[in-house]
């Protein structure tokens, strides 16, 4: 299995799916553990590997459902990630995710969670910082893809940002980046992953202001004014990072999160006419909030 890379492994450890290179192209490759050794890799049928190329791949907690990046004829541009499933012991067609994952540049690199309701991959051509950036997306009721996110930054730089790996429920994550200062051109970073935050004070007090009629909540801010916070973060960020979202400012919180808002308006209404922009753009946690509020936690 020398010269292989792009491994993934099963649950039980006894499969170890791989990218290889072939005479002419690179595809994908299986061993499976026997007694106490790995046997010699198998290449995948040719429903899996095309006469292109296949750079990345990633298996399922349950074995059934195959995920890889190929540049094969019939996809939406550059490399494409795909799903295969496990049918009667064999991997049937694989199917393009569409194009809410894929985009007309390259996508590579997933990776799907344990349940399998996450995937995790990198992207050129969704909005992002510069180079391969490490994107996620749900899977939905109907079986579709939620719009992916960006991951931000820390993990995501100018340069590119590959083969995301989390554990311990996205704790900590490990991944390739370019780095000047590293052992080579990429290396691989061990990191913990703060995920962007709400204030619980004020998700529970948004839950009951759901709960007041429209003329007792309009009374209780009368004498305020809104902004709209766009994400919470552990880790601060380039204002430049929002490129689409104008006038953004950055507020230190006494609880140690910055958090980043846009936009001082009079009424309630007036907020809630830009806030579906910035929720449309993949920025899910944004919300109204008052300024009051945020006198209160910032330094």
């Amino acid at each position: 299995m020398n010269q292989a890379y792009g491994e993934s492994a099963t649950v039980n450890g006894e499969e170890l799916y791989l990218i290889k290179q072939s005479e002419f192209n690179y595809d994908i490759y299986v061993s499976y553990y026997k007694d106490g050794n790995w046997a010699k890799a198998i290449k995948l049928n040719s429903k899996i590997n095309s006469p292109k190329h296949e750079s990345s791949v990633s298996i399922s907690n349950d074995g059934n459902y195959l995920y890889f990046s190929s540049d094969r004829n019939g996809g939406f541009g550059g490399f494409d990630i795909y799903c295969s499933e496990k049918i009667n012991g064999d991997w049937d067609k694989p199917v393009n995710m569409g194009n809410t994952i894929n985009t007309t540049d390259d996508e590579e690199g997933p990776f799907i969670s344990k349940d399998n309701k996450t995937l995790f991959f990198s992207s050129k051509g969704h909005r992002n910082i510069g180079g391969m950036d490490i994107f996620f997306s749900s899977r939905l009721e109907d079986n579709t893809w939620s719009k992916p996110e960006n991951a931000g930054f820390p993990i995501n730089t100018t340069d590119d940002d590959l083969f995301f790996t989390p554990f311990k429920n996205c704790s900590v994550v490990y991944y390739s980046k370019y780095d000047p200062k590293g052992f080579g051109r990429n290396d691989i970073i061990r990191t913990e992953y703060a995920h962007d935050v709400r204030d619980p004070e004020l998700v529970r007090k948004q839950k009951e202001e759901k709960q007041l009629n429209e003329i007792s909540f309009h009374e209780e801010f009368k004498t305020d004014t809104f902004t709209i916070q766009i994400i919470a973060l552990k880790k601060p960020v380039d204002i430049r990072y929002f490129k689409e979202i104008e006038n953004v400012i950055m507020i230190w919180g006494t609880d140690g999160f910055y958090r980043y808002i846009t936009g001082n308006f009079l009424t309630l209404e007036e907020a809630e006419k830009n806030i579906n922009t910035i929720i449309s753009d993949g920025y899910s946690d944004a919300f109204i909030r008052s300024f009051s509020s945020l006198r209160k936690i910032s330094k």
